[in-house]
């Protein structure tokens, strides 16, 4: 189930709060009803006419996108410059999936599924992440057993399911969680300082062939990868 007012929004018609405001106004009808109350819950395959005209059954859309460095993942922030403010406003209406914070860059998922995002987004839902790297000295062999076996941080154990060796100073992190700024707390805690963090890897989605602030749609094998059986 969807609000109406987000699946008008998400249809390309107006913004989420023109939609509440035209719902309120009776400009909003559902299968010939009129609805002026909120939240008004659809399925997104009824008939919606907004100030007469129909609106197209909503159209799922997924994509991957390079963040670069120094960009948050917000919609708004007043203090820093957003990824929507460098996409533009033809993709304000995809959500991200897979925060990354402003100093790094790499993968991020892009999309108007709701439900993918709510799934995604729940904390008992665990997907493989992998990052590449690069640190401001070595690590030793008994610092990445120890970033695999659990570091305490702030009340968390954070930690790695691998470290791979990838190049001088350079190393592939795999995680299944993704919790606030995760390695970089890790890499501190043992005195060392990251110098690039990138993300190469979500699931079943790769950043390869993508170029630094790209856009494009997932393949079709990627999103049946992406989204699971019992979600689709």
């Amino acid at each position: 189930m969807i609000r109406l007012s987000k699946y008008i929004a998400e249809s390309g018609y107006c913004s989420r709060r023109r939609a509440d405001a035209l719902i309120e106004e009776g400009k909003v009808t559902v299968d010939g009803a009129c609805v002026t109350l909120h939240p008004c819950l659809i399925r997104g395959d009824e008939e919606i006419i907004v100030e007469g005209r129909r609106l197209s059954p909503l159209k799922k859309e997924y994509y991957r996108f390079y963040k670069p460095p120094g960009y948050v993942c917000s919609h708004k922030d007043r203090h820093n410059t957003t990824i929507y403010d460098y996409l533009g406003q033809k993709y304000a209406y995809l959500r991200y999936i897979g925060r990354l914070d402003k100093a790094s860059e790499g993968l991020l998922i892009l999309t108007n599924d709701g439900s993918l995002i709510q799934r995604y987004s729940h904390p008992g839902f665990e997907v493989n992440r992998s990052y590449e790297v690069v640190l401001d000295r070595e690590l030793t062999p008994g610092e990445t057993v120890q970033m695999c076996r659990g570091i305490k941080d702030a009340g968390e154990t954070l930690q790695c399911d691998a470290v791979e060796v990838s190049g001088e100073k350079t190393y592939i992190f795999h995680l299944h969680t993704g919790r606030k700024r995760e390695i970089r707390r890790m890499v501190s805690s043992l005195g060392a300082r990251v110098l690039l963090l990138k993300r190469i890897q979500y699931g079943a989605v790769s950043l390869q062939g993508l170029k630094k602030g790209e856009l494009v749609p997932l393949t079709p094998e990627e999103m049946s990868r992406l989204i699971p059986p019992e979600a689709q």
